[in-house]
């Protein structure tokens, strides 16, 4: 036998809810619809084109769609568009659910219920196998991963060169992402002055997040990645001072100073990150920030701090699920000033404060 097309259909009490949940909100092409057509109204989506089909179908006087059961489900496979849809699901308060079936749970997909109680399964595009490293090499080839989280060329010429820095790398060694971490230099005080403070609220500039599609919840299946950044150029500016202050008057900083200052520090800050597009929704920004856990734990660290936009909802809910909780909020950071462009917005929201969040180690 030859197919031409397939198509599954279903009986449903709440016909209009469950076509807009499928066409508006997941974005499922409606091929057509019809009305009392011999009692029977209904949709026919394409999934995702006419090949094959989903019919969702309500006849006048019916008894009652019997309830979905724990395996009643429709699995979309996406080749693009994931964290999207999943943004887009949240937005309209959808909440998410976690599959009876471990299987979807390990594919890396999220699921959600449809008006009826469906399970509408997504599951993300296969990435190729991609290992993490640190990068020791010139940051100038790698500028373009961190340009994918910040709007500011004035703030990443501040920074780029600060701490450490791990690349995410496919098999075939293009970099899909990164992650760049530095010490916030504490209080130490020196023979000729005390080293200043580099206060995270003193931040003159910060990088921004150029994409949202930025959760990572390992605790529910959905694994994604996060395109998100900070830099504080205050903070390196303090770090500089700390040394100036603490020189001779020729301007050398002696050994003994900068051990001080090395001695003192128990915390980094996760400078700037970002995942490439077509490799997000496979764990990966969780896996950098992690890296970025062990590194510190092995260097004696206790707190890691990491600030974003305060507009972006999505890198809130991101670094909390990563395990980090909100200590401050700093206001007007994103300024022309900083080198930002003005009336930066994220999903419709002005970019102006910046939110910090701590993980003790």
């Amino acid at each position: 036998m030859a197919l031409s097309a397939a198509r599954f259909t279903r009986a449903t009490d709440r016909l209009a809810q469950c076509a807009l949940f499928y066409r508006e909100i997941v974005g499922l092409a409606e091929l057509f619809a019809f009305t009392d057509h011999a009692g029977y109204s209904g949709y026919v989506f394409g999934l995702p084109g006419a090949a094959t089909q989903l019919e969702l179908v309500h006849r006048d006087g019916a008894p009652p769609a019997p309830a979905p059961d724990a395996e009643h489900a429709v699995v979309l496979y996406a080749r693009g568009g994931f964290e999207g849809l999943r943004k887009r699901l949240a937005d309209h308060a959808i909440a998410e659910v976690v599959p009876d079936n471990p299987y979807w749970v390990a594919a890396g997909a999220f699921a959600v219920l449809d008006p009826d109680g469906w399970m509408l399964i997504v599951v993300p595009a296969a990435a190729s196998p991609v290992g993490i490293e640190e990068f020791t090499g010139d940051r100038a080839q790698i500028a373009f991963s961190f340009r994918l989280a910040e709007d500011s060329e004035q703030a990443l010429a501040g920074y780029l060169g600060r701490g450490r820095v791990w690349v995410a790398r496919t098999a075939d060694g293009r970099v899909v992402g990164h992650i760049q971490a530095a010490p916030l230099p504490q209080p130490a005080a020196t023979g000729t002055g005390t080293a200043q403070e580099a206060e995270p609220e003193a931040a003159e500039a910060t990088a921004t997040e150029a994409t949202t599609a930025a959760e990572d919840a390992p605790e529910d299946g959905g694994v994604t990645a996060a395109a998100t950044a900070t830099a504080t150029a205050a903070e390196a500016k303090a770090a500089t001072a700390t040394a100036t202050e603490a020189a001779p008057a020729d301007g050398a900083a002696t050994a003994a100073d900068s051990a001080a200052v090395t001695a003192a520090v128990s915390v980094w800050e996760i400078v700037n990150t970002a995942v490439a597009e077509d490799f997000r929704g496979a764990g990966l920004g969780r896996r950098l920030i992690e890296q970025v856990v062990a590194a510190a734990t092995a260097a004696g660290v206790t707190r890691l701090e990491v600030a974003t936009g305060a507009a972006d909802i999505g890198n809130l809910r991101f670094y909390q699920r990563c395990g980090f909780r909100m200590s401050r909020v700093v206001a007007d950071v994103f300024t022309p000033e900083a080198g930002y462009p003005e009336g930066l917005e994220v999903e419709g929201i002005p970019l102006r404060d910046q939110v910090w969040f701590t993980r003790m180690l």
